[in-house]
């Protein structure tokens, strides 16, 4: 059964672009993985700290995974804070966000992941312009193709893509505590993921008769102090995962972005980052 599942997997994702990854992963491919950035409540120093990370280590991929964009104007919560954005402010500023990201990386490629924010889109204008709604499409909207983005939204409940053994994906699930969301995806599903949606840090192993597997959740580079939540229980942070010579042979690693003062920091292998 865990094999025809995987098969399955891997045949949802069958394309020239995600074949280069998926399954074989080039040998020292170093893989940057983050997500809710939730713009226009992003937080602007934890955003600038990882475009600095990017500019000097180069990831080889980098998958945006979920919910770079909130779209707050058109969501279903209470508009009354005066918190947000219009729709086209939002766009701008996600456009604007690519194409930086897009300048100071040479990954390729580049995942874009839909999340949970990225479909409030889709079924806004499914509730209340049905006809055109197959007319407007967020990827064409953000102009993905032109950045050389590809973008992974086949699903308007969860989307994820597998590259080597890992299941990297804004899954429809949320836990409370840290870690008790990839815990149950593992229980369900058997593999190694990497979550987005829960905005928190978390790492599960489980060790089954035949192999170890584990999950992680990524954090978020939103503000964790918004005004639309008292005290959420949220971290910032990224994931990196360097494969040597073959997907199996990989390291994993969460970081967490720490306020050091006046700075946001991160350290990796022995390097400190900060704004």
């Amino acid at each position: 059964m865990r094999k025809m599942f995987e098969g399955f997997l891997d045949a949802m994702w069958r394309d020239d672009d995600l074949l280069r990854t998926t399954g074989g992963v080039a040998m020292n491919t170093k893989i940057l993985v983050f997500g809710d950035v939730h713009i226009p409540f992003q937080d602007e120093d934890a955003v600038n700290l990882i475009f600095k990370f990017i500019k000097k280590v180069q990831p080889d991929v980098i998958v945006i995974n979920g919910d770079l964009i909130d779209f707050f104007a058109i969501s279903k919560w209470d508009k009354g804070l005066g918190e947000g954005k219009t729709v086209k402010e939002e766009l701008e500023e996600t456009r604007s966000f690519l194409e930086k990201l897009v300048a100071v990386s040479k990954a390729s490629p580049i995942y874009y992941i839909f999340g949970n924010h990225e479909i409030r889109l889709e079924k806004y204008l499914i509730r209340n312009a049905k006809e055109i709604s197959d007319l407007v499409k967020l990827e064409e909207l953000l102009r993905l193709k032109e950045l050389g983005i590809i973008p992974i939204c086949t699903n308007r409940v969860e989307n994820y893509v597998k590259i080597g053994n890992w299941y990297i994906g804004h899954f429809n699930r949320v836990s409370k505590h840290s870690a008790y969301t990839v815990k149950n995806i593992i229980a369900d599903r058997g593999v190694n993921v990497i979550q987005a949606h829960v905005h928190r840090l978390g790492m599960h192993y489980v060790t089954f008769m035949d192999r170890t597997v584990c999950g992680i959740e990524g954090g978020c580079l939103c503000d964790i102090n918004p005004k639309y939540v008292v005290n959420p229980n949220w971290q910032q942070g990224i994931v990196v995962i360097e494969n040597y010579g073959h997907y199996s042979k990989s390291s994993v690693q969460l970081i967490e972005l720490k306020d050091e003062g006046k700075k946001k920091v991160l350290y990796f292998h022995g390097d400190r980052f900060s704004t």
